[in-house]
């Protein structure tokens, strides 16, 4: 238990949502909290389950993954280290399947336990709702964004985001360090893999970005905000 306790203290203390709260009411979800580990390419969790737990990414990243009534799907967002999944199914059940795409390794929090931590400390409720307010901001800006603007800028909208969350310095820009394929890029911004392929194509010749392994630089951040 002491051993199980010591990989869960790091993680608690890195994860800006418990950071800082009480011992006691972190003490108290650490004891409740379970490891799972899911290896790439399974499921942490489906849609339409129930959402009685929560995940706390220590390792690895999961993509959430919508299906509609018609069989189309749409990459809601992506979860990394140190961060929640599952909180949009408060309550009820999860909307959105979470797909691994690197080897995981979270703790499983019942939401009864995370709803008696909020009661403890009140800093984790108006936290928990600060997270919460940011992400349906995001997908609203999102939904807005597939309405509104070509495929180009919304491409050039992920890969932004990507060099922000992800980004290495490099000689040659910013190197994103993790892998996306044009699918995954393409169900993020609504669009068809071809069309992703076509659109990072022309970025390429523009100059304003390069791969290396897959994965994408970005040698221009400043052009390839304006097509923003």
């Amino acid at each position: 238990m002491a051993e199980s306790t010591g990989r869960k203290l790091p993680l608690f203390e890195r994860a800006t949502l418990f950071k800082g709260i009480g011992a006691s009411a972190r003490d108290a979800l650490m004891r409740e909290a379970r490891w799972v580990e899911v290896e790439r390419r399974g499921v942490l969790f489906t849609q339409g389950a129930d959402a009685g737990e929560l995940f706390l990414l220590g390792a690895g990243r999961v993509r959430l993954v919508r299906t509609g009534p018609d069989g189309k799907q749409i990459t809601l967002g992506y979860r990394g280290a140190g961060e929640l999944a599952g909180e949009t199914g408060w309550g009820g059940v999860h909307t959105a399947e979470a797909r691994v795409m690197e080897r995981l390794e979270a703790l499983r929090i019942p939401r009864r336990r995370l709803e008696a931590a909020m009661v403890a400390d009140g800093r984790l409720a108006v936290r928990l709702v600060a997270m919460l307010s940011k992400r349906v901001g995001d997908l609203e800006r999102r939904m807005e964004a597939l309405l509104t603007r070509p495929v180009e800028s919304r491409v050039a909208d992920f890969l932004v985001d990507a060099s922000r969350r992800h980004g290495i310095p490099d000689s040659r820009g910013v190197l994103i360090g993790v892998k996306f394929t044009h699918q995954e890029i393409a169900s993020y911004v609504g669009s068809t893999r071809e069309t992703v392929t076509l659109v990072l194509g022309d970025l390429k010749r523009r100059g304003l970005i390069g791969t290396d392994h897959r994965r994408v630089i970005v040698h221009e951040s400043e052009a390839l905000e304006r097509l923003v």
